[in-house]
């Protein structure tokens, strides 16, 4: 006969000879302070053990790195303020989740331990508390961020969530990317764009670090097979550049079509036609300015270290002074509007539209009228270069070639064609641009090019050699 007494549970010992406070306090996460050398990196996602670099988790630890010093200088004064966050390895010591930093920073600093939270997780609690406590820095690297989300979006496959980051559709209930977004500074978007990056190799992801490559043409390049990315790596290195966005999307369309070849990539990256998803328009107080180019294309306008720059600026007042540029010979025309010039002690002077004028960086400049101008600056002693107006009638077709030879000391030869109004076209590489877009070849043959126009065109054209 089965027994109708309900089961009992009874108290333990230590439960009656201990405190309620107590006992709430026992189950309560602690600070405690762990030898250093019981603290090890995490030791890696099971689920993509091959796949992760660095050392199985996605953030990088560098000694020279700027944030690494700052901690280090922090740890050294005033210890580890903010313990880490780590989990029990069975087989010993313990795994890091958030403070690799701290550790390495307290290791250099020559400390023996460092505090902690100890907390029991299993690999999906870990990796996500691991993400989500790092993903917020403003240092984040894009490869780190696209191996975090892509470590994060397989814990939670695995947890059960939906993990469709492919279909634009949304449901009732939130896909991965939402759920990544969540606790990310980036949107759902991004963060499926950030995932596409893992599938670069290596070198290429690097080059996304460097700033080599932007982030929408890396994301387009992912779609390469693995083998063609090896052939864009000695591509990018015969022509001496980078994929721009538009270039990039060729490269992919080629590559899904069975088409794409080193010399098609060569050919593709010859010249490249820039449209403005790959200008950079900034604000000032006179209007905006919009950089078409600049060379190496990592530089930075504002860091003054660059060795040439196209530009297009829209001025809206009526009397502007030009930025000094001392290191810097400017060359400028405008392609809509007249601009009055007064450039150091001279007269002013009118410059009429297509007009093309040089002056050195170094002389203040004085400006009058309202205008759109086209700009070129080339780094004094580095390189030299000149703009030359060009217009093409309906139906009509030119061979352009620079109008001055190569100096001696810079063999390199840079081209360029801004289309003011109308459209031209380049035939041989199969590239059109209209007004307000720009061709540009960094390292082209000394041979001239053919220039076709089915509507007319209004042109400046450029030339820059440099070492």
């Amino acid at each position: 006969m089965k027994s109708s007494a309900k089961k009992i549970e009874l108290a333990s010992v230590d439960d009656l000879f201990t405190t309620e406070q107590e006992r709430q306090q026992a189950g309560e996460e602690r600070v405690v302070r762990i030898p250093l050398s019981q603290l090890h990196y995490f030791k890696g996602y099971s689920a993509m053990q091959t796949e992760v670099p660095f050392t199985g988790q996605p953030y990088r630890v560098k000694d020279d790195d700027p944030k690494m010093l700052e901690t280090l200088d922090s740890v050294r004064q005033r210890g580890v303020r903010t313990p880490g966050l780590v989990r029990p390895d069975p087989e010993g010591g313990y795994e890091i989740i958030s403070g690799h930093r701290r550790h390495r920073a307290s290791e250099l600093a020559g400390l023996e331990d460092m505090p902690v939270i100890i907390r029991e997780m299993n690999d999906e609690e870990a990796v996500i508390e691991m993400v989500d406590a790092n993903i917020q820095r403003e240092d984040v690297l894009p490869s780190e961020k696209a191996w975090a989300y892509r470590m994060k979006l397989e814990a939670i496959k695995r947890q059960g969530e939906r993990t469709d980051l492919t279909s634009a559709q949304v449901g009732p209930k939130l896909t991965a990317a939402e759920k990544i977004a969540e606790n990310s500074p980036d949107s759902k978007s991004q963060v499926k764009r950030y995932i596409r990056l893992t599938e670069l190799i290596p070198e290429l992801l690097d080059m996304v670090d460097e700033k080599k490559i932007a982030l929408n043409p890396a994301y387009e390049l992912s779609f390469l097979k693995k083998e063609e990315q090896v052939d864009l790596l000695d591509a990018m290195d015969s022509e001496q550049a980078t994929p721009s966005l538009s270039q990039a999307q060729r490269l992919k369309k080629f590559s899904q079509e069975g088409h794409l070849s080193i010399d098609v990539m060569r050919a593709i990256m010859q010249w490249v036609l820039l449209t403005e998803e790959d200008y950079v328009t900034t604000n000032w107080s006179g209007g905006t300015t919009t950089q078409l180019a600049i060379a190496p294309q990592e530089s930075v306008y504002a860091n003054r270290d660059f060795l040439w720059r196209f530009s297009s600026a829209k001025v809206i007042l009526e009397h502007s002074d030009f930025t000094p540029l001392p290191d810097y010979n400017r060359l400028i025309a405008t392609v809509k509007g007249g601009l009055d010039m007064k450039v150091g002690d001279g007269a002013r002077f009118s410059l009429a539209p297509y007009q093309i004028y040089s002056f050195d960086g170094a002389v203040s400049v004085e400006s009058w009228g309202c205008c759109t101008d086209f700009n070129l600056m080339l780094r004094k002693g580095q390189c030299q270069g000149t703009l030359q107006a060009l217009t093409l009638s309906a139906g009509s077709a030119v061979s352009w070639t620079a109008p001055v030879s190569a100096p001696e000391p810079f063999p390199r030869r840079t081209l360029a064609v801004y289309c003011g109004q109308g459209q031209v076209s380049l035939p041989e590489d199969h590239k059109t641009a209209s007004a307000g877009q720009f061709l540009l070849c960094r390292e082209a043959e000394d041979k001239p090019v053919c220039l076709e126009s089915s509507q007319g065109a209004q042109l400046i054209t450029a030339v820059i050699y440099s070492r």
